[in-house]
């Protein structure tokens, strides 16, 4: 992919890396690893705020497509559990394009 960036002398175009996974399925990023499983990633998330229990985690699928599936994770008081509900968990479960 290529975007350009502006150098203070006008724009040039520079390539950035594609990430892929190694053989495993895993991405590397600055050797962080991210997983490609969902529910490993909701295990590791679920680990590092072990401590913490405002986590909220939402699980949710689509109700004609159930290999659509989908997480939210945030921190309790700090949104509004409506929005959540209705501009993320129920237009995923709902849609017919997925």
């Amino acid at each position: 992919m290529k975007i350009w960036r502006d150098r203070g002398v006008g724009f040039q175009k520079i390539q950035r890396k594609k990430i892929k996974p190694d053989e495993t399925g895993q991405l590397h990023l600055n050797e962080a690893r991210l997983e490609k499983d969902l529910d490993k990633k909701i295990q590791i998330m679920t680990k590092v705020f072990s401590d913490d229990d405002t986590l909220v985690v939402r699980r949710s699928e689509n109700q004609k497509h159930s290999r659509v599936k989908c997480c939210a994770v945030f921190i309790d008081g700090m949104v509004d559990n409506k929005i959540i509900d209705e501009y993320f968990i129920s237009p995923i479960m709902l849609s017919p394009c997925l």
